[in-house]
């Protein structure tokens, strides 16, 4: 059958281009300009009058005029000193980038995770046309508001407090877990794990714990549908490792 003969027979939904409302969340284009709309509308308001704010924002002014990690000797930091750096120098890397006044852009990155979370939800409902979709999100939008007066969903971090690092870490967390989900051999899981946990630890130690507490319970259940030698040293080198990557980091 020639090229030409093709055009007479119709095309199923399931050869060509999948038309569901998913697909469409999963297009770069769509993805952008949402991003770029909530950010706009959203970034424009601080959301906190927690002095936490002000904290964050010293640290991530000092990055972006210095171009460097503060030293212990900067006394003014006072607790950022402490705190891991991960989340503050992206933040004064999109204000350097986009030239962005650093307090803009930490507001920005904090809203745009938030909704980068939700996002994450819509993407595992795996819907695959317009009414699984529109079903599954309508529950979920009335589960959140249901929810909304116990102060527990994703984006309470930065209302009342600030806790723009726990946002952002747990954020990693969930996408990093989603990536590793993807992941079907067991040596690739091992070295993306050991990679993963030790660039999340630089944002927040605790969500990389729960990073690596949760990929090898992934490969612990990969394992109950059927042994394999390798798997099953992955799973050891995991138990091992991962802990010992954890608590030698400069961060922990």
């Amino acid at each position: 059958m020639d090229v030409a003969d093709r055009s007479l027979y119709p095309t199923t939904p399931e050869e060509g281009r999948d038309p569901s409302v998913y697909a469409a969340l999963r297009s770069p284009g769509i993805l952008g300009a949402a991003s770029v709309g909530v950010g706009l509308f959203f970034g424009r308001h601080i959301y906190t009058a927690s002095a936490d704010l002000g904290w964050h924002y010293a640290l991530v002014e000092f990055i972006f005029q210095h171009g460097s990690l503060p030293e212990s000797s900067v006394t003014r930091l006072g607790p950022m000193l402490e705190y891991p750096p991960g989340a503050h120098v992206l933040v004064a890397f999109v204000s350097w980038i986009f030239e962005v006044n650093p307090l803009r852009a930490l507001l920005l990155v904090s809203v745009l995770t938030v909704f980068g979370f939700y996002f994450l939800v819509l993407v595992l409902f795996e819907a695959h046309n317009r009414s699984d979709f529109l079903i599954k999100s309508s529950l979920f939008i009335v589960l959140m508001m249901l929810l909304s007066g116990t102060h527990t969903l994703v984006g309470n971090e930065i209302i009342g407090n600030f806790f723009y690092v726990q946002l952002v870490g747990d954020f990693g967390f969930i996408l990093l877990l989603l990536i590793a989900s993807k992941i079907t051999r067991p040596r690739t899981v091992l070295m993306y794990a050991i990679v993963a946990v030790y660039a999340l630890a630089w944002i927040y130690p605790l969500s990389a714990s729960k990073l690596a507490l949760s990929v090898g319970l992934l490969q612990i259940l990969t394992l109950s549908h059927g042994y394999s030698k390798e798997g099953i040293v992955v799973a050891i080198t995991m138990v091992v490792l991962l802990p010992v990557i954890l608590v030698t980091h400069p961060s922990f």
